[in-house]
């Protein structure tokens, strides 16, 4: 079911206007701005968030990350061209794009809740509103974390309104949406870089005898050759399938 429901948002996303930025919006979504000082305070929460559980400092955030995106292309002889371009970003640059592409998709489904009607009441807002101020303030130094964030009632109301309604619509769609196999299959096709697939396979070839007990020094230094040969074999391009079919027929 979760492969289904990112399958959906993929398709959700693909069919929403996301624009630039004005003057106080980051960006926009189907019309809809995502206000930039909501997005400066999640970021900074966030930052601090990063700094107080795993040490992270002005100096990591301040580090350079490699973003290379190489191309290939053959001319009529077969041969490959390779060009490669780069460009240097830092780590808190990655950092803030990542919050606005979380935002940007929060807001999108966001709207899709209030179209079926799955919008969270006042009630349930205000609930976690005071929970999180509640939990907050009990430690002093999450309540000095927020207090530097910026944090507000307001931007509690408009984070807490879409993290609502994002719960309340996958709930929704796993009731009332059927996606049938043709559909997945051509959605899978069309975006198969962000599905990652790893096939594993094994062959294990035991230290203990049929009774269950451990092979002696002798016989395990006989398996670990064995093993040693196998790895080798699969190394050198035999089939892996095979090997392990040979493997059975001898126990």
């Amino acid at each position: 079911m979760k492969k289904i429901v990112a399958l959906v948002l993929a398709m959700v996303l693909g069919i929403s206007m996301i624009g630039c930025s004005s003057n106080n919006s980051v960006a926009t979504v189907n019309g809809e701005g995502i206000p930039l000082e909501y997005y400066k305070i999640y970021t900074n929460w966030t930052r601090l968030g990063y700094e107080s559980s795993y040490g992270f400092t002005s100096s990591t955030w301040e580090t350079e990350m490699q973003d290379q995106t190489t191309s290939s292309n053959s001319d009529s002889s077969g041969t490959s061209d390779k060009s490669k371009s780069s460009e240097k970003t830092t780590y808190w640059d990655n950092f803030k794009s990542q919050v606005l592409q979380a935002m940007e998709q929060s807001e999108v489904i966001y709207q899709k809740a209030k179209e079926v009607k799955v919008e969270p009441t006042d009630k349930e807002i205000q609930e976690q509103v005071d929970d999180f101020n509640k939990s907050i303030n009990s430690n002093e130094t999450t309540k000095e974390q927020a207090k530097k964030a910026g944090i507000t009632d307001k931007f509690l109301t408009y984070i807490f309104t879409r993290e609502l309604a994002n719960s309340a619509y996958q709930e929704y769609f796993n009731k009332h949406t059927k996606v049938d196999d043709a559909t997945l299959k051509k959605e899978y096709e069309s975006n198969k870089q962000a599905y990652n697939t790893v096939t594993a396979s094994h062959i294990l070839i035991s230290t203990k005898g049929s009774d269950g007990k451990e092979l002696s020094a002798k016989k395990k230094a006989e398996a670990k050759k064995k093993a040693e040969e196998v790895l080798q074999k699969a190394k050198n391009g035999e089939d892996f399938a095979k090997l392990a079919k040979k493997i059975l027929r001898r126990h």
